[in-house]
């Protein structure tokens, strides 16, 4: 089921010259507390007022009805309608297509309905599901007689009679409508804009906390769920596909053939790879709803890690998997072929991956080192990529033979013909047959982003005696980034409003990490401490609307080749996309405390606009450092690596802890506390053993001071300190550590607890390498008993019990080892499956204790099917895959 997109966009609907001073406490001190209230709830918030920032001279040219009419249908179901004395302005001559458009008009506007009733009717009382999320306010009407002396009386008081009586008729509607719950109409009239101001910070505040309570904030998965769902949608739209690319997909997915390699769907880019996948997802989805299938377009997120993730958490989430997902980056690529497999066991996996092209260059990620080899059976994989190094890698695995690629193939022409009637009939329009057989017969429109790009800037801009000379110069472009740099040409001459409206706001787009929100653009593109008038956006925003998509309220591109075509025509030059990153990096920078929108653009853009000094020094500020953690704490390490040439992880973190360990105030010792354990796993996960040890150590003797020594937290920093010891070989310090820190934990959440049985077997591991073979195997015993194994089968209980096979074959109990062994090779085939990587390492340990025990006819078939697939999953250089070989060739020699 789909997420709900946690948006909050309202419009603001008043008369002109009387509410100026009301809009402008809205929009000025209102509405930006109100931002930071959805903020904080992970939700979008957007005004629109298209009073704000014009003059009623500009309205009266007619130009602002559709505008208008257009931003209330889009900002549904949220209003607010301000009425003082005055009816407003009135006009009889608005543009004959937006009246054919909106065919309601016509009455309405022969009795002389004013522009603000127009778009109340429009609004709510013709669209009376907008209960309670509809709002209007009454000025007080004594107002006029308070005016001090240098206002215009006249400006706030009834036009004439027959206006007053239109605008009483109006008010009484609306009462009427708030007395049948079809809106909220404050009974009491408000004094002055201030009063106007806090009721509407009242009214929406409780209107946020009934529809998105603090408490119901959604987890990061769910946020990507979000995205990932929206960009489907957009790619779901008008839509002319070939059955036979969905019966390819539909075989595929069906095929029971053994050993069945990945989809790999190919194409030109354009041709509609994205657009198939999608509507070809969610149809199967309607028909298999049982199935898991996941999609994940790739240009969205394009980090090889977030992916794997997102991966594990919907696993985690669907089939109620009792693992962690792991923290550190490394252990999620090691753990994802475990994950796929202990699943696919029981149920059928279907992984939709869009554009892995766009896959981040990062960590060599486009080579592929990150996605297995082999997948389990149950697992049905469908690519769609371009040419280059992905590509490249998957043909080196040889998944791109005839029988393993889907081809999706330019548009015939009767294809073109049956998408422009489809297209241009959505709006109303058609083309005449001559032009359309002219759009028909023309190369570059056999590419549908071509085509529908097109069509749209007809749709828009065609005039009539210019349609042909328009036509040509569109079809004057060969490829569709070609034809996007026209249309960014178009649009800077059209809406640029005397500005670099057009020009600033591309350029933001395209710097922005996830895209920007409409206030968030509004702002950048405003003077100083006031945000651009609404009334200049807009006209630029519906006509570029089609070539952006909005996710989770954040505006994008919606395709790579506008992307690229901004690049083209605007930010050619290195100084010019430093500049813009940096604009974005000081805006999130200034804004108030951390939000997950802060945390996403702020280190991001500083990375990106090279200002790595900056970005160090905000990654080592005791004040953003663990907030900034808690929200992208795999952002932290990734941007840790990338300024591994620019910065000493260890002196930065040495040095800012020298500064943060000074201090004297209680309240700020205790966050410099937490800040030395924040540092003490982000360097460990760095693989700086050494110096994470001294930072966990530094935690647990502030927190023994602050008479806080007993607590979860410390329990783990105690173990995580050991663990840092167990690696540096420095068993003896280790042991007292796990020891009390598993004293305590078993008092504070009990024998089962993952924490617990994780430190017990580390503790075992140091036991036995410090010779005490009895307290380490009493220990391994207690373990596997406290895990349940043999009782409930799990992948952390057979785990231990492998450990504790090892440890028993090398102190010569090899019967006992081989029985456990076999349990857990067992227990971890019918959990992950039988070419689990975890399951294969359980098998080769059989196989090892087979032949030392004599048994080699069993022994040696055992190693060899688990080398041959450790060899084919990790490849030939892998350390355990070696280890398997080298089992396998000396008990075949000594045969």
């Amino acid at each position: 089921m789909g997420e709900e997109q946690r948006v909050i966009r309202v419009f603001v609907s008043s008369t002109f010259l009387d509410m100026k001073a009301e809009r402008d406490e809205l929009i000025l001190r209102v509405f930006p507390k109100l931002r930071k209230i959805c903020e904080y709830r992970d939700v979008t918030w957007g005004e629109v007022d298209l009073r704000w920032g014009i003059t009623e001279e500009k309205a009266a040219e007619g130009k602002v009805l559709p505008i208008c009419l257009e931003e209330v249908r889009r900002c549904r179901p949220y209003f607010i309608g301000l009425l003082g004395e005055r009816y407003g302005m009135v006009n009889n001559e608005y543009p004959k297509e937006v009246v054919e458009r909106e065919p309601w008009l016509w009455e309405h506007i022969e009795q002389g309905k004013s522009l603000t009733e127009l778009e109340i009717l429009h609004g709510m009382l013709n669209n009376p599901y907008m209960a309670q999320h509809a709002f209007f306010y009454f000025r007080d009407p004594a107002y006029s007689d308070r005016l001090p002396a240098d206002v215009e009386r006249a400006d706030f008081v009834s036009e004439d009679e027959t206006e007053h009586d239109k605008l009483t008729e109006l008010k009484a509607r609306i009462f009427e409508a708030s007395e049948r719950k079809f809106c909220s109409l404050r009974q009491e009239h408000f004094h002055d804009a201030k009063q106007l101001g806090q009721w509407i910070l009242e009214d929406f505040t409780a209107l946020i906390d009934c529809l998105y309570p603090d408490q119901d904030k959604p987890d990061h998965l769910t946020r990507m769920r979000m995205v990932h769902e929206t960009t489907a949608r957009s790619k779901a739209h008008v839509y002319i596909g070939r059955q036979e690319y969905f019966d390819r997909l539909d075989t595929f997915v069906a095929s029971e053939a053994p050993d069945l390699r990945p989809l790999i769907v190919l194409g030109e880019s354009g041709l509609g790879k994205s657009a198939l996948l999608a509507n070809w997802a969610s149809r199967y989805q309607s028909e298999h709803p049982d199935e898991f299938l996941l999609t994940h377009f790739i240009g969205d997120s394009a980090d090889h890690i977030s992916l794997l993730r997102r991966i594990m958490l919907e696993l985690k989430a669907r089939f109620e998997l009792t693992d962690e997902v792991p923290s550190q980056l490394d252990m999620i690529c090691d753990e994802f072929p475990n994950w796929l497999t202990q699943v696919a066991s029981r149920h059928r996996i279907i992984l939709v991956l869009d554009a892995l092209n766009k896959i981040e260059e990062r960590d060599n990620a486009q080579h592929l080192g990150w996605m297995p080899r082999i997948f389990p059976k149950n697992v049905r994989l469908i690519v769609s990529t371009l040419p280059g190094p992905c590509f490249d890698a998957l043909k080196a695995r040889d998944w791109t033979q005839d029988t393993e690629t889907l081809t999706v193939k330019p548009l015939t022409k009767d294809e073109r013909r049956e998408l422009a009637r489809q297209f241009l009939k959505a709006s109303s329009r058609e083309l005449s047959t001559a032009r359309l057989e002219r759009l028909v017969d023309s190369e570059q429109t056999a590419n549908p982003l071509f085509l529908r790009a097109m069509l749209d800037e007809l749709r828009v801009m065609g005039e009539y005696k210019r349609l042909d000379e328009q036509i040509d110069d569109y079809l004057a472009a060969l490829d569709p980034k070609a034809l996007y740099v026209k249309i960014i040409e178009r649009w800077i001459s059209v809406y640029s409003e005397g500005r670099d409206l057009v020009e600033r706001s591309l350029r933001l787009l395209w710097a922005a990490r996830r895209g920007l929100s409409e206030a968030e653009l509004l702002d950048l593109l405003g003077d100083k401490d006031k945000p651009l008038p609404r009334a200049l956006w807009t006209p630029f925003f519906l006509a570029a609307e089609p070539a952006l998509v909005t996710r989770s309220g954040l505006l994008g591109f919606a395709h790579q080749y506008v992307r690229e075509a901004c690049y083209l025509s605007l930010l050619n030059e290195e100084q010019t996309r430093l500049a813009t990153h940096c604009e974005l990096a000081d805006y999130f920078g200034d804004q108030e405390g951390m939000t997950l929108r802060k945390a996403d653009e702020w280190p991001w853009n500083l990375l990106r606009a090279h200002r790595h000094q900056d970005l160090v020094n905000i990654l080592v500020d005791m004040w953003v450092l663990p907030p900034l953690a808690r929200l992208a704490y795999t952002g932290v390490l990734s941007y840790w690596r990338s300024l591994s040439t620019h910065a000493n992880i260890v002196q930065r973190y040495d040095a800012a802890w020298s500064r943060a360990a000074e201090t004297t105030n209680y309240d700020i010792s205790r966050i410099v506390t937490e800040y030395a354990n924040t540092i003490g796993r982000i360097i460990e996960d760095c693989g700086h053993w050494s110096e994470a040890a001294i930072f966990y150590k530094r935690f647990m003797h502030r927190r023994t001071l602050e008479h806080d020594s007993q607590g979860l937290s410390v329990q783990v920093a105690r173990r995580n300190y050991a663990s840092c010891l167990v690696r540096l070989g420095k068993y003896s310090e280790a042991e007292p550590l796990l020891s009390i820190a598993l004293n305590e934990l078993v008092q504070l959440v009990g024998i089962h607890h993952p924490e617990v049985l994780d430190t017990a077997s580390d503790l075992a591991l140091v036991l036995r390498q410090q010779g005490d073979l009895d307290g380490a195997q009493n220990l391994h015993r207690w373990v596997l008993d406290a895990s349940l194994f043999g009782v409930l089968p799990s992948r952390p209980a057979s785990l231990y019990a492998l450990a504790f096979a090892k440890f028993l074959r090398d102190w010569d109990e090899k019967e006992e080892a081989l029985q456990l062994a076999q349990q857990a090779a067992e227990s971890l085939t019918m959990i992950l499956g039988p070419e689990a990587h975890d399951t294969l390492l359980a098998k080769l340990e059989v196989g090892v204790l087979e032949c030392e025990l004599g048994d080699v006819s069993n022994g040696i078939p055992t190693l060899s099917q688990a080398a041959a697939v450790l060899v084919s999953l990790l490849g030939a250089d892998h350390p355990q895959a070696q280890i398997a070989v080298s089992a396998l060739d000396r008990w075949t020699v000594r045969e």
